[in-house]
């Protein structure tokens, strides 16, 4: 999908990395105790303000929702709530 600029397009999404990052950053003390509360604590611990945009076609070609899996060259990475817990630290 590679643009004869060598810039991929937008992938147009209900929220962003950045968008997330900013509400975080003006959580009040209240509100970040509730976070916490409710084992989401490690977000808050969030920095990433955007993705690659290759990174992110990357991601949308190979993600197999039937499989629930991420396509790799030699291998696939199973998306489990287990896995997800373990890269982000959430329930």
């Amino acid at each position: 999908m590679e643009s004869k600029r060598g810039v991929f397009p937008g992938i147009r999404t209900r929220s962003s990395p950045q968008q997330f990052f900013r509400c975080i950053q003006v959580l009040f003390f209240e509100q970040r105790i509730n976070v916490k509360e409710m084992c989401f604590g490690q977000l808050l611990n969030s920095r990433v303000g955007g993705l690659p945009e290759k990174l992110t076609h990357y991601m949308v070609d190979n993600f197999d929702p039937s499989a629930m899996e991420m396509k790799m060259r030699c291998s696939a990475i199973e998306v489990t709530s287990k896995a997800i817990h373990k890269l982000l630290g959430i329930p």
